[in-house]
């Protein structure tokens, strides 16, 4: 009686450790799914921002008038700034951009990217701004 009751014992330790890997496995099922989601729509997201940062400089670019020509050094400027910034942001954060470092992933990649062109952007509108203030306060 007592072997019958420890086999018992032992099939339902059995069938409840199943019943719990069971439910982690599809738990991890939905949190990797979830992540996979999240991505997607963060890379997505990046897409459709910068159609639409796209979109709009080319239209205040149109309504410009082309005697107002900004200095050859703007762009570059701005992009110095934006790989500084985004460099010491990725270095702060600890995101793992290299192949040797623990948890790297290639859509990391992805992510730096979008935020060397937003911060790049921003860059060149602020000197544009500095340098059309500085334009205006000469010329009056």
């Amino acid at each position: 009686m007592l072997l019958r009751i420890r086999k018992a014992l032992a099939a339902r330790l059995e069938a409840g450790a199943e019943i719990v890997g069971l439910i982690l496995s599809l738990g991890g099922a939905a949190s990797a799914s979830l992540l996979g989601k999240l991505v997607l729509a963060l890379i997505l997201g990046t897409i459709a921002l910068g159609i639409f940062f796209r979109l709009a400089g080319r239209r205040k670019r149109s309504q410009a008038s082309p005697s107002q020509h900004e200095p050859g050094w703007l762009a570059p400027m701005a992009g110095l700034l934006a790989f500084i910034e985004i460099g010491m942001l990725v270095e702060a954060v600890d995101l793992p951009v290299r192949f040797h470092q623990p948890g790297f992933a290639p859509h990391h990649w992805l992510i730096v990217l979008a935020a060397l062109l937003a911060a790049s952007w921003l860059q060149l509108k602020l000197l544009r701004a500095a340098h059309n203030a500085i334009r205006a306060r000469r010329s009056a």
